[in-house]
């Protein structure tokens, strides 16, 4: 399957020498490289499909990605907050745009238009667990809203309750919370549910250990 996703894509390729104006193929590209992980590629592609069609928010969404992966926060930012701005009628694509955003704008330390970001994408979509996991565990980071953290995380394992990740997560806001006990309940099952290989597992852990 992935040889027969890396021939059309040169075909893809080709068919844009010939004809660069169809958007189909275009996001036909960059789907195939998003999904075989061609990051570099898919930066590139995506300017040049931003260059050709800077109206449709699909192309602005695959070049945040790339930009987010690549670790180029700054354009990510800039991608993304375009992109959103632009989508109408797609929930699920202004959900994951938004929480991409939340994400980069993490990363250059703009932790409120992270949060709103956030925000926003819960509107669209309130059960993604993506963005309650990761919103509710930088506000503990924080040490804000630590209350709204609990809430979300919470909520992340009324869906998945055996999740290693949402287990540290409430855990470690619990911690934070001074509830010691508790997050030393709830670390531990995440210990022993997957989290026994991470070293942030194994932190959390200890440090709620060394409190008791």
């Amino acid at each position: 399957l992935e040889g027969d996703k890396t021939g059309a894509l040169r075909q893809f390729h080709k068919a844009t020498e010939l004809d660069p104006s169809r958007f189909a193929i275009w996001s036909q590209i960059l789907l195939i490289e998003s999904e075989l992980n061609l990051t570099e590629a898919l930066a590139d592609d995506s300017e040049r499909a931003l260059e050709l069609f800077p109206a449709q928010p699909t192309v602005y969404f695959f070049n945040g990605i790339a930009n987010t992966q690549l670790e180029r926060w700054e354009a990510a930012v800039k991608s993304l907050r375009i992109g959103a701005q632009m989508v109408i009628g797609n929930n699920a694509l202004s959900a994951q745009m938004l929480a991409s955003l939340g994400d980069a704008y993490h990363e250059v330390g703009r932790e409120m238009s992270s949060d709103s970001a956030y925000e926003a994408a819960l509107l669209f979509d309130p059960n993604n667990t993506y963005v309650l996991n990761n919103y509710s565990y930088f506000l503990s980071l924080r040490g804000v809203k630590l209350e709204r953290a609990k809430e979300m995380s919470a909520k992340t394992l009324t869906l998945e309750p055996d999740n290693p990740s949402y287990l540290d997560t409430y855990g470690w806001i619990l911690y934070k919370m001074n509830a010691f006990e508790e997050a030393e309940t709830y670390l531990g099952k995440a210990l022993f549910n997957g989290g026994e290989n991470s070293a942030e597992v194994l932190e959390h852990f200890g440090d709620a250990l060394f409190q008791l």
